[in-house]
């Protein structure tokens, strides 16, 4: 059956649509994740899958190749009130306790079934249609819940609210009483959620969720690790309007700008200006490193950090410009 990644492809130009179009529809900043996603390299989130199925009228089922027809809806009543009834019990509480019910922690759990801990802690926290697709299907198949259980999942959150078609049904003078019970019921909660400034908390402050695609190396080299594709949560604040990928930094080499494990957000170019920081590749190894010139016109990369020599070129070596580093994140 097709994947994923060809059923979006085919959609998208069957609207004649590129994919920046497409990204763009679907408020991304640049047209690589969906060039991923295409590739089969990489794999939306629940809430984008149900964004591509919006876009282009189709089912969340199509698109995962679990049906192959394109507006096929469930018709059979047992099935449908079996996979309904599932769905309303599909929230994080539920998912942890078939967890715990069939392993002895969330830590076995994801190491025993290849993930990271981290990724599945995260999809516990802020819920499965925050949880890239892949994994999303990799924990329903390991608890033994049915793939199209997820699928229906968003199928069924595409709808307006259950309260909308009520409340228009009601005599004027009865929505009336319906508006000014919501509005208590919103003061209400607006009130019990005030946070004092002072103790607002880590976990209260606005995250995203990106992915490292890369390991660069502030010291000596450092060889592209395949697949590499880690799940990481930014403080969005700190995280800059203009990029195309994220890398991790592995040695001291460019302190103090520079620290060990911090992250640097890269607009992909093979052109970086002298004096810039760049990511480079030379003969396989991947640098960040300052981009200089001698009175001679050699080309060199230059460490911030004095203990480390600089890195001549030659022609010899095999070089290749990534990108420019265009901000610097690392955690409190």
């Amino acid at each position: 059956m097709e994947q994923l990644g060809g059923r979006i492809r085919k959609l998208r130009e069957s609207r004649n649509m590129t994919q920046t179009e497409l990204s763009e529809i679907l408020g991304m900043k640049t047209y690589t994740t969906v060039s991923k996603w295409e590739k089969n390299e990489n794999f939306p989130k629940g809430k984008d899958l149900k964004k591509l199925a919006e876009i282009f009228n189709v089912t969340s089922d199509y698109l995962l190749g679990l049906s192959d027809t394109e507006l096929g809806k469930i018709t059979t009543q047992n099935k449908h009130h079996e996979i309904l009834t599932l769905c309303n019990e599909l929230n994080e509480d539920k998912l942890k306790q078939l967890i715990l019910s069939h392993y002895s922690s969330v830590k076995s759990f994801a190491e025993e079934n290849g993930m990271p801990y981290s990724t599945v802690r995260s999809i516990l926290e802020r819920g499965i249609m925050d949880a890239n697709v892949e994994n999303a299907i990799k924990i329903c198949s390991a608890l033994d819940i049915r793939p199209e259980i997820f699928s229906y999942f968003l199928e069924t959150s595409k709808g307006e609210p259950e309260i909308l078609p009520i409340y228009n049904k009601l005599e004027e003078q009865r929505q009336e009483k319906v508006l000014s019970y919501a509005k208590d019921q919103l003061e209400e909660q607006e009130n019990s959620n005030i946070i004092s400034i002072f103790n607002k908390s880590q976990d209260d402050e606005d995250y995203i969720t990106d992915y490292v695609e890369g390991l660069v190396a502030a010291g000596h080299g450092t060889f592209q690790e395949d697949n590499l594709h880690m799940e990481v949560r930014l403080r969005a604040e700190d995280v800059p309007e203009d990029y195309d990928t994220i890398a991790k930094v592995a040695g001291d080499s460019m302190e103090p700008m520079i620290e060990d494990n911090d992250l640097l957000f890269i607009k992909v170019t093979n052109q970086v200006d002298i004096n810039d920081i760049g990511i480079f590749q030379i003969n396989g190894k991947n640098f960040v490193k300052k981009l200089k010139r001698d009175y001679n016109g050699g080309w060199y990369l230059q460490s911030l950090n004095n203990s480390y020599e600089e890195i001549h070129l030659t022609e010899n070596d095999d070089i290749r410009t990534i990108g420019e580093v265009v901000s610097v994140y690392r955690e409190k």
